[in-house]
């Protein structure tokens, strides 16, 4: 079993869950690719992305996990040891499956979430990792 296979649940799962919280819309747009939405009219969208109208803020797909157009401040709330794992990407901060684990993905869609609502303008403190 691929890390893909191992880890594409955990990712609907969370994608699932900023859905409920209104963060935007999971899609399952093939058998090989999972994306997540965010909702157009989110007030702090432009703190997660510099393009919060793209169709597809998150996606996932045996190539890795992708947060499109990650904005500076998302990067910023990454730890410095996840960051490094992260591929040179222009897409945006995109994280080959080979090189992240369940924890690591647990801790992105924290990232994600704290700063949609709890995390302040600047950067101070992110989620524990």
């Amino acid at each position: 079993m691929s890390a893909f296979e191992r880890l594409r649940p955990v990712v609907r799962s969370e994608m699932g869950r900023l859905e409920e919280l209104g963060l935007g819309t999971c899609v399952r747009f093939s058998e090989l690719r999972d994306k997540f939405v965010l909702r157009g009219d989110f007030p702090r969208g432009t703190l997660l992305t510099f393009r919060p109208e793209a169709n597809g803020f998150i996606r996932a797909d045996p190539g890795g996990l992708l947060f499109r157009n990650a904005s500076g401040y998302l990067r910023s709330c990454v730890p410095d040891p996840l960051l490094d794992r992260a591929k040179t990407s222009t897409k945006g901060l995109e994280f080959p499956w080979t090189r992240i684990d369940l924890a690591d993905v647990r801790l992105l869609f924290a990232i994600v979430e704290w700063v949609a609502f709890t995390g302040s303008d600047v950067p101070s403190a992110p989620p524990d990792s």
